[in-house]
């Protein structure tokens, strides 16, 4: 299932350790949680969805990848930190770029939207650059990286340095 990240983002239900509301400021970020160098991100929930009992939003983890020819590049990414797919926009933002599986997808860019909002934070220099962790090469002789890949491999595949396709990197 793919997080909807073009929906609102939640900002007036934070509160701090003693339950008061963390009031916005020009210096304070929009993530609601760092790991690491993954930002995590809450949406708001949905009129339909309210109606449905649901109480909270659904969580978009992104890493910034740096600025990359002049555009901002955040990736959305799994729990190792890999790109599951990356957005682009430059400064000013109007308009997003979203890259997935070779197709590109031009959105507008709000800042209550929960990529807009870690757009705001990379724009003003809110998020550490993340490099994209290397991705394990599956073993020839069981055909995936999990549990019984070849542990004696040290070449890595990791996306290039344009962000688009394998590269083979030696360790």
């Amino acid at each position: 299932m793919m997080m909807n990240v073009d929906e609102n983002l939640v900002t007036t239900d934070i509160h701090d350790a003693d339950g008061l509301p963390i009031s916005a400021n020009a210096d304070s970020h929009n993530y609601n949680m760092k790991e690491g160098l993954i930002y995590s991100y809450i949406g708001a929930v949905s009129e339909e969805d309210a109606k449905k009992g649901k109480a909270v939003g659904d969580v978009s983890t992104f890493a910034f990848r740096g600025v990359i020819d002049g555009l901002y590049r955040i990736s959305s990414v799994d729990d190792e930190g890999r790109t599951v797919l990356y957005y682009e926009c430059p400064k000013p933002c109007v308009i997003m770029k979203r890259h997935l599986g070779g197709e590109v997808t031009r959105l507008p860019y709000s800042p209550d939207s929960v990529i807009g909002a870690a757009f705001e934070d990379a724009l003003n220099g809110r998020l550490e650059v993340a490099k994209e962790p290397p991705k394990p090469k599956p073993s020839a002789l069981t055909g995936h990286d999990g549990p019984g890949a070849d542990a004696g491999s040290s070449e890595f595949e990791q996306d290039g340095p344009d962000g688009e396709g394998p590269e083979n990197v030696a360790q």
